[in-house]
């Protein structure tokens, strides 16, 4: 017959053992996760060019043109997979398919996205907003991820206008 000692000293070997053993589990998860962190990224680029060293894609165009509202609209109406030929204003056409449109469900925003054929690399995106009153704004943006120069459309004095930016400003916003 064990003494009660020996059944005590037994107790807390028992207790201890389980005790080392959980501390273990614990120490090698942390590692185990601690690894996995050390070969994980947060976020990877594009391109490993900086803007600066991209080429220009709209280098021959000034940096403000005018648009023309209602051809663009004409745009919204026309199903994917069709060729399209776009002025703006007398120093530059565009050409291209459009590759996508907004869901007919929303009919207070229309979205179409073209991809220039005359511009290669550039997409044009053209947004037309249903305001409460009943008037629309106009969005749009025409770039490539492979360029650092792009364009936006913007409304100053009444007018709707193509403006001149850098990419990396657009894809900032």
């Amino acid at each position: 017959m064990k003494s009660r000692f020996c059944r005590e000293l037994n107790l807390q070997s028992i207790i201890l053992i389980d005790y080392t053993m959980k501390n273990l589990k614990s120490a090698a998860i942390c590692v185990l996760l601690c690894i996995c962190y050390a070969g994980t990224f947060a976020q990877i680029s594009h391109s490993s060019k900086t803007d600066h060293e991209k080429p220009l894609l709209f280098s021959d165009l000034p940096e403000k043109i005018g648009v023309n509202v209602p051809a663009l609209e004409t745009l919204l109406d026309l199903p994917a997979g069709k060729n399209i030929q776009i002025p703006f204003g007398l120093s530059f056409n565009l050409s291209g398919v459009i590759i996508s449109k907004s869901d007919v469900n929303y009919p207070n925003v229309k979205t179409v996205i073209i991809k220039s054929s005359n511009r290669k690399g550039a997409t044009f995106t053209f947004t037309r907003i249903r305001k409460e009153d009943g008037s629309f704004s106009y969005l749009g943006r025409m770039f490539s991820y492979n360029h650092s120069d792009a364009f936006e459309i913007m409304f100053e004095n009444g007018q709707y206008f193509l403006a001149k930016k850098k990419s990396l400003d657009i894809i900032n916003e």
